[in-house]
């Protein structure tokens, strides 16, 4: 999957699509400076998300 826009450090929303066939894929996001935090959702470093299957293909 490609991000969009592409990687930038001081962005924090992205997009992005997969095949229809995909439920749920994990993000998961580093620190380029040690001394900052990375969350996903709200969670860890790495989460699992699941995607909204109720919008039609």
């Amino acid at each position: 999957m490609e991000l969009d826009p592409v990687f930038a450090g001081d962005r924090t929303g992205y997009s992005g699509r997969v095949r229809s066939v995909v439920s749920d894929l994990t993000v998961s996001a580093t620190p380029t400076n040690v001394a900052s935090g990375v969350s996903v959702n709200g969670g860890g470093s790495s989460e699992t998300v699941s995607l909204n299957r109720d919008r039609p293909p």
